[in-house]
This record gives C-alpha cells, sequence and structure tokens, in this order.
C-alpha cells in the first residue's frame, strides 16, 4: 500500500516540532535542523510506494536521526 500525500503532510505537521526539538540537542543549528528534517521527509517521499502508513512515524524518527549522526 503507497503512502499518499496527504498521509505525509499530516505526519510533517504532526511531527515538526518534536522532532526539530530532539534534532536542536544534537545539531544546536536551526538551518541544520530544518535541512534534516526536509531531507528526512524527501527521502521517504521517494520511497513512497514501499512505506506503511501505520509505521511511517517510526520511519521518520529513525530516518531525521540517522542523518544527523551522518552530519
Amino acid at each position: 500500500m503507497a503512502l499518499g500525500e496527504a498521509e505525509l503532510y499530516a505526519c510533517y505537521r504532526r511531527m515538526e516540532k518534536p522532532l526539530y526539538n530532539v534534532l536542536y540537542r544534537w545539531l544546536w543549528q536551526s538551518q541544520d535542523c530544518q535541512d534534516t528534517i526536509h531531507d528526512a521527509f524527501l527521502r521517504i517521499w521517494h520511497r513512497r510506494d514501499r512505506v506503511d502508513a501505520a509505521r511511517l512515524e517510526s520511519l521518520v524518527w529513525t530516518t531525521a536521526l540517522n542523518l544527523a549522526r551522518n552530519r
């Protein structure tokens, strides 16, 4: 089952602030946090045909934290 644009956008609206708060404690740069969040959602969007909507939030957290670790 493919992930829809509306589902991903709703997830973004729900998770942006908590995700930013955690990333800021790691990266200490506002722009880096915003870029990491953007990159995480973009990566998920590109593989949306393989994403299970029920596991979307955990995938966002995992993707964003891995991207932050790589910075």
